[in-house]
């Protein structure tokens, strides 16, 4: 997520446990939270790794959390043609977690762009193309036409 870094901490505090990301530059008195993020598509993304970090966690500790995460535009208002590190970052991210620790987890990726999976990781991936009132392009729901 742009401005958070690794040296950055985390907080969780009760009673919400919602994350509080704090800056180790001691200049930067700046909390980013799901409600304090500047833009929609940044606190999208944000609130998108969040989601994944609590499904990492689970599988480590063997929480009971169903083994499904449906991420719905996480690069909301972020393009994928100006923002690419960050939209292939975020997607081979979750490849890699796919192929490693959260094998078992189904992912259900919704988003308007596609970015194919590196060959050589062992991620079988489904994907389909949808189009309101397209015939070779299925919307989700067939008879739905949304106007």
């Amino acid at each position: 997520v742009p401005g958070i870094t690794r040296e950055d901490s985390v907080a969780l505090e009760p009673p919400s446990f919602y994350p509080a990301v704090y800056s180790t530059d001691p200049a930067d008195q700046t909390v980013s939270t799901f409600t304090s993020m500047s833009s929609g598509g940044k606190k999208t993304l944000f609130k998108c790794c969040f989601a994944i970090a609590v499904h990492r966690i689970a599988a480590r500790l063997e929480a009971p959390l169903p083994e499904l995460l449906i991420i719905d535009s996480a690069m909301k208002n972020i393009s994928e043609r100006e923002n690419r590190d960050q939209f292939e970052g975020f997607y081979r991210m979750l490849y890699k977690l796919k192929a490693g620790e959260l094998a078992s987890t189904q992912m259900i990726l919704i988003d308007k762009e596609f970015l194919a999976p590196d060959p050589s990781q062992a991620v079988d991936v489904l994907d389909r193309h949808m189009q309101p009132d397209s015939v070779e392009h299925e919307p989700l729901i067939r008879y739905y036409r949304g106007k």
